[in-house]
């Protein structure tokens, strides 16, 4: 199964403006939430190939099971590619956005109060390094040991995520992933789009916003 990330942990007293708490959290939800629906998307997949071999092992050949089985084969790969498509451009924005909050905190000290903008995948892919820098939060002899040992976590994630794009960089056209709906309908295993790359981000992401929780914390909390 395909992971899920803690979210921002509004609960805690965080030095972050409140529209942008929420833009994060509603984006972390709506990562989990697409990550879920991709693992739904690989179940039917498997449900449908079990049903191909199910008929085929029937005395009378299982004809027309056998025939509904391979088109509901083919209709869960469409959706599961088109699923995977719709999970990256939804990651894509997450990463950005919480990328450049949390590089401007660990810069700057502050969080500035902005909105995100709608990011393709493509665009990240062509320019990971200006778009999705390593982010350390800067550590003193006052820093919490969380954040500390947060760094290496936000490094990990990071090289993680580098690898992902360089391999779907090899892969595919660019903008294979920006618009889901041109997924819909091709030949079954046409495209074969591979979820790691929304994996990526979205693990990325999520390290980014629980460091830039960890930070903000405020003491009495």
């Amino acid at each position: 199964m395909l992971e899920i990330h803690d979210l921002l942990p509004v609960s805690w007293q965080l030095a972050v403006p409140e529209a942008v708490r929420g833009r994060l959290l509603d984006m972390g939800t709506a990562c989990n939430r697409a990550a879920l629906a991709a693992d739904q998307a690989y179940l039917q997949q498997r449900y449908a190939a079990a049903e191909i071999d199910s008929a085929a092992a029937c005395a009378d050949g299982g004809w027309y099971r056998t025939g509904l089985a391979h088109q509901l084969l083919d209709c869960a790969v469409s959706f599961g590619e088109q699923i995977t498509a719709v999970y990256t451009v939804t990651a894509a924005t997450f990463v950005a956005y919480a990328t450049l909050i949390t590089a401007i905190y660990a810069a700057w000290g502050y969080v500035p109060p902005s909105e995100p903008a709608v990011t393709l995948p493509s665009r990240l892919l062509r320019a990971p390094a200006a778009h999705l820098p390593l982010v350390q939060m800067p550590v003193g002899a006052g820093t919490r040991q969380a954040v500390v040992d947060h760094n290496d976590e936000l490094a990990a994630a990071h090289r993680r995520l580098m690898h992902a794009i360089e391999r779907t960089a090899r892969s595919h056209p660019l903008d294979v992933y920006d618009h889901p709906s041109r997924v819909a309908g091709r030949p079954a295993l046409s495209v074969g789009l591979s979820v790691d790359l929304a994996c990526g981000m979205h693990a990325y992401a999520a390290n980014c916003v629980w460091a830039l929780g960890l930070a903000t914390r405020r003491d009495d909390d």
